[in-house]
């Protein structure tokens, strides 16, 4: 008898473990995602006929290059990073 109440004890204890560890994982994904949002400003400057582009999340960023409208695209060799603002 003490065998099946042991064996059931366990069960019943893993069975949590695997919950909490379930809830745990979306917790640090939620987490994840909050964090590693990318958001910049962008800015026209008028003095300069150029733009302003600011990194104002908590993810680094790299600066590969410009395409527009009005301008030919131009694609950097090697990225730039973007500090966080």
């Amino acid at each position: 008898m003490n065998l099946q109440a042991s064996s059931a004890s366990t069960a019943n204890v893993l069975g949590t473990l695997a919950s909490t560890t379930e809830k745990m994982n979306q917790a640090i994904q939620t987490e994840l995602g909050l964090n590693y949002g990318v958001t910049i400003e962008f800015a026209v400057d008028k003095q300069t006929d150029g733009f302003v582009v600011k990194n104002t999340g908590k993810t680094d960023l790299s600066f590969w290059g410009v395409e527009g409208p009005d301008h030919v695209a131009s694609i950097l060799k090697k990225p730039k990073p973007m500090t966080l603002s």
